[in-house]
């Protein structure tokens, strides 16, 4: 695929900016861990928020930088898409580690549209990723959502023995308490 030169520009310059910041014991840390990316600058999530904000709402390099393998770039292009964009087909399937789903739940929930439009494609998933993003964005904002599409979930979650639906699902139960 051939990209226009300015766009390839501003990716490089993303690139850039974000390895600047490189921490090469966070990305042996992740690497030991099992957290494996192509490539890893090792970039702390809110220092790429920062650089992110940047381009907020730059959905044609965010587009480019989501295709990469490269976790820095992913990640920022997930703070700076528009929620339309992030709820289109593809997105939440080429999430593939729990630090993409949590900060893709994190930067879909601005938009309530997007957030619910993706949700109602996720619940239906038996993928361990879409059960969890569905989890996450039921603790984020279970307002949005049918209490028994939430009581469904969770149901399932705490029957499944997956650790990290459980975990979810505690989270959940903990914020509805609060909410009464």
């Amino acid at each position: 695929m051939h990209l226009p030169a300015e766009l390839v520009e501003r990716k490089n310059e993303l690139l850039l900016t974000l390895r600047r910041e490189m921490n090469g014991a966070v990305a042996g840390s992740m690497h030991d861990g099992g957290i494996d990316y192509s490539l890893n600058f090792g970039v702390s999530i809110p220092t790429i928020r920062t650089v992110a904000k940047r381009y907020a709402g730059d959905d044609e390099l965010a587009a480019v930088a989501w295709q990469s393998g490269v976790r820095e770039l992913r990640l920022a292009a997930l703070f700076m898409a528009t929620p339309e964009l992030l709820a289109g087909m593809g997105w939440a399937e080429g999430v593939d580690t729990f630090e993409l789903a949590e900060n893709y739940i994190w930067s879909l929930s601005r938009s309530a549209d997007a957030l619910t439009a993706v949700v109602s494609r996720l619940a239906e998933s038996v993928r361990l990723l879409d059960r969890y993003m569905t989890l996450l964005a039921y603790a984020r904002k279970a307002q949005w959502f049918a209490p028994e599409a939430v009581e469904v979930a969770c149901r399932a979650a705490e029957q499944s023995g997956e650790p990290a639906l459980q975990r979810v699902v505690e989270n959940i139960r903990i914020t509805l308490e609060e909410q009464i």
